[in-house]
């Protein structure tokens, strides 16, 4: 693994786990909406993807659709607009 994917991973794990472990502390609190629920299932994404990023990486270099739908997944609004 290089230098500059330990810190991605890194990163992600951190703002991952800071955002699941909120959500989890607001909802044991009895707190239950979609302003919890949306960053904790944000948070639950990056650990996972933190998780798996040398797998994420090999399946977007491996395949083609896999980079299209890569870099969809993390455009905000697509080409133009």
């Amino acid at each position: 693994m290089t230098h500059g994917r330990h810190w991605i991973r890194l990163v992600l794990a951190l703002a991952g786990a800071v955002l699941t472990g909120d959500a989890v502390a607001l909802i044991s609190l009895g707190l239950f909406n979609f302003g919890i629920l949306l960053p904790g299932s944000i948070g639950i994404a990056f650990l996972l993807l933190a998780l798996w990023w040398d797998r994420v990486a090999r399946w977007r270099k491996a395949n083609r659709r896999g980079q299209w739908l890569w870099r969809a997944a993390w455009t905000r609004l697509p080409y133009g607009s």
